[in-house]
């Protein structure tokens, strides 16, 4: 029970000890023997609780004997009444180890919160410590923009500086002086800004006026390729009549995109020497456009399915559905592996009567380029020159003679 409800419940027996006008015995006995607690000595305590209970014991060995004995009741009884007096003595000790103890609660109670609120101010002063010292770093780590800004040095500040900002900063330490350092030069820092901003509104004015231009000159040329388009147009009927070769293999030119990577390249450099030499070298198409066209639809599905981006497996048995039925079907793995590309170049050399018909065919599985060629005689009688029945070196063919146009 603690002291509040003990303190509690005398007021109330002093209440009823009151209502008869009696002292408040309880109260002051609670108050006394709380007070004896502290002026008593414990140790004195406990050598009157072993001397009673040493006196209590020796009694109840008395009256056992007695009882033996069959000695008269009224001894017995006497005994009996100084060894109850005697447990008086022992509740009372108890009660003032009660008090004791209570007291040393309440002293360890006072003492631990203090320890906490020391705690705490340590934990306290411990994270301010640790914060100021990450301020201290950053402040020590940090790098200012006037670090990296080439100041006018001190000696040429001194000399240069106006009357008024060297008479503040002539006692002064150094960070003063870059101060005046970098607020002095203001004026002239302003006037360059100003003569930028001048210079840059008129670049800007000239940006806009050759914006206009681009956009006028490619208004113009937009419409000049509608207006070719009907020259030519209207020019076919008389190339056609005074034999100008002008278009004659713009559709041929148009088609060479779909031929083999190889074949465009020698194409394209044939074209350019038949131009230059044209009265005896032709250069020419053979085979399907759509053919062509097919077949580069076909690679570029089959790229796409490589690179992972076919997802529905219904689209990619559609796809080689597609493919198969495209390159034909039933094919072997040989005819596979010979397949050759729709379209072929020929060429033509022309001399003294003689014609070499050179035909390159692209092999699409093996990425090589076949070659074969047919000669035909001024009288009429033609040969075909493969790449096994080409001669060797140093070997001369009956049915080829051919020179250098």
């Amino acid at each position: 029970m603690s002291r509040d409800k003990k303190v509690k419940r005398s007021k109330t027996g002093n209440d009823v000890s009151n209502s008869g006008s009696g002292p408040n015995l309880h109260m002051d006995y609670f108050l006394i023997e709380e007070e004896d607690s502290k002026t008593r000595d414990p140790q004195d305590d406990e050598a009157v609780f072993r001397r009673i209970c040493g006196e209590i014991q020796a009694n109840m060995k008395k009256i056992l004997e007695m009882k033996l004995q069959r000695r008269p009741v009224a001894d017995v009884e006497k005994l009996r009444v100084e060894t109850s007096l005697l447990f008086l003595g022992l509740k009372k000790i108890n009660r003032l180890d009660k008090h004791r103890l209570k007291a040393a609660k309440d002293a360890v109670n006072e003492k631990k919160q203090k320890v906490d609120n020391f705690h705490l101010q340590l934990q306290n002063l411990t994270y301010e410590v640790m914060h100021l010292q990450k301020e201290v770093t950053k402040c020590m780590e940090f790098r200012s923009r006037d670090e990296e800004i080439d100041l006018v040095p001190v000696e040429e500040f001194r000399r240069e500086a106006p009357a008024e900002v060297l008479k503040k900063v002539r006692e002064c330490a150094g960070i003063l002086i870059s101060l005046s350092s970098l607020s002095s030069p203001s004026g002239q820092r302003n006037q360059i800004v100003m003569q930028l901003s001048q210079k840059l509104r008129g670049l800007e004015s000239l940006r806009e006026q050759y914006d206009r231009e681009i956009e006028r000159k490619r208004e113009c040329l937009s419409g000049i390729q509608p207006t070719l388009q009907a020259v030519l147009e209207a020019a076919q009927p008389l190339q056609a009549d005074l034999g100008l070769p002008l278009q004659a293999h713009q559709g041929e030119h148009a088609n060479a995109q779909y031929l083999s990577r190889p074949l465009y390249v020698l194409y394209v450099q044939a074209a350019a020497y038949q131009h230059a030499y044209g009265d005896c070298f032709e250069v020419g198409m053979e085979g399907s456009v759509e053919e062509s066209k097919a077949l580069l639809e076909t690679t570029q599905e089959k790229q796409e399915e490589d690179s992972g981006e076919s997802d529905q497996e219904e689209s990619n048995k559609g796809k080689r559905h597609r493919r198969l039925t495209r390159s034909g079907t039933g094919l072997s793995s040989v005819a596979k592996c010979l397949q050759k590309h729709p379209l072929t170049v020929v060429i033509t050399l022309q001399h003294k009567g003689y014609h070499l018909q050179i035909t390159f065919t692209y092999i699409i599985a093996l990425h090589i380029v076949t070659v074969t060629a047919k000669v035909t005689e001024p009288h009429g009688v033609s040969s075909g020159v493969s790449a096994r029945s080409a001669p060797g070196p140093g070997v001369k063919h009956a049915n080829v003679k051919l020179e250098k146009c």
